[in-house]
């Protein structure tokens, strides 16, 4: 059973869990929306999850959380792997089960790749030549990239993509 813990911008934290039934089929509910009293440090928001999740008696049945990259998703997961293993005896690493959300991180990925794409007005004729080349000739060498695009630019890319990488092996699993 995965949970997905979500912050929105009027105070309030929405927990939703994601299983498979008995008969394969893919479930989800919403367990909880509340709203942040306090901060939106990640000890508080920690305790937010685990009372929703133990007020359903399910502590036991959590296999991952998928957040997105705000930094108070880490101590959030710790928080909440702490409650478990205190008040239930759950055994269940935050850093192990903390899953990025795919959806964020290409979106992020993207995002940092668009910055780096530089447009020129083109003439007919650059148009019509380049339909052509495409359309007429498909073989032909990939031009290389702008020189404003260095190597920095894709090791953060890389980095980011990494996510994916995890994500994908982790549902392979």
């Amino acid at each position: 059973m995965g949970i997905i813990l979500s912050h929105f911008s009027n105070d309030r934290t929405a927990v939703t869990c994601h299983w498979v039934d008995k008969d394969f089929q893919l479930r989800e509910a919403l367990l909880g929306f509340q709203q942040v009293l306090g901060s939106h440090e990640g000890s508080n928001l920690g305790q937010i999850l685990y009372d929703i999740i133990n007020q359903y008696g399910i502590t036991e049945k959590i296999f991952c959380a998928t957040t997105d990259n705000a930094s108070n998703n880490k101590t959030t997961l710790e928080t909440f792997s702490v409650l478990l293993h205190r008040n239930n005896g759950v055994e269940w690493e935050y850093e192990t089960h903390h899953i990025g959300c795919i959806s964020h991180v290409l979106n992020l990925s993207l995002q940092d790749f668009m910055k780096y794409l530089k447009a020129t007005p083109l003439t007919a004729t650059d148009v019509d030549e380049f339909a052509d080349g495409v359309i007429d000739e498909p073989d032909d060498e990939i031009p290389p990239l702008p020189k404003e695009i260095d190597g920095d630019f894709f090791i953060d890319l890389i980095r980011n993509l990494r996510s994916i990488a995890k994500v994908t092996l982790l549902i392979a699993m």
